[in-house]
């Protein structure tokens, strides 16, 4: 029987104002509470009410510890359903609607979902220095299949590639990022997320700026 592959998902919530169609923002100066005068990871007034609606649809848990808006990290079967994650998207955004004009915000007129994601493989290749043997020897390589889905209200779209462990640490080299996590969602963002927003001709806020 295949084992079915444990992909790390990074589900991230993004707004679209109303004065600003083709930008996309994740914060504002005012909301989260997590991020407003606090350090990251502290005081995460908003993420039981993101949960909630989260929580209702999709069957995969997701950690108060381990958020850091706007990044849900949560581990599933393959990628999370984009098709589930359209249906979170309605109570999502009433959710939003009623909450942000607490905190002054009023200009929100939509909510998105960035999910990110990747898993280690292991595949072989022949090796073929061994072909004066009687039988080629079969090397295993580390790969990371790893890709985003854009998910909104008129649907969903997703690309998928797979780098090599050498072509990751050659793209990605940096002492400030967690090998292997932190160095696929910098890939993501850097060489599929921004690339892909820039030829819509939109704008979007990344926590890793893509490499000059």
């Amino acid at each position: 029987m295949k084992k079915e592959k444990t992909y790390l998902n990074q589900l991230l919530i993004y707004f679209t104002l109303k004065d600003r169609p083709g930008h996309l923002y994740y914060n504002f100066p005012t909301w989260p509470p997590s991020r407003v005068g606090k350090h990251f990871n502290t005081g995460n007034d908003e993420f039981n009410g993101i949960n909630k609606i989260l929580s209702a649809h999709l069957d995969i848990p997701f950690l108060k510890e381990e958020y850091c808006h706007p990044n849900f990290p949560a581990y599933s079967i393959g990628q999370i359903d984009n098709s589930i994650l359209y249906q979170t998207l309605a109570p999502l955004k009433a959710y939003f609607l009623d909450e942000l004009p607490t905190f002054d915000i009023h200009n929100v007129v939509d909510v998105s979902f960035i999910n990110m994601f990747h898993v280690e493989v292991i595949l072989t290749t022949a090796d073929t220095l061994s072909f004066m043997d009687s039988e080629f020897y079969q090397t295993p390589s580390t790969y990371y299949e790893l890709g985003f889905s854009y998910i909104t209200s008129t649907g969903y779209i997703q690309r998928i590639s797979t780098i090599s462990r050498q072509q990751l640490q050659h793209k990605a080299e940096s002492k400030f990022l967690s090998y292997p996590a932190g160095y696929l969602e910098y890939y993501i963002q850097t060489f599929m997320v921004y690339p892909y927003f820039i030829n819509q001709n939109m704008l979007i806020e990344l926590e890793h700026l893509p490499s000059k």
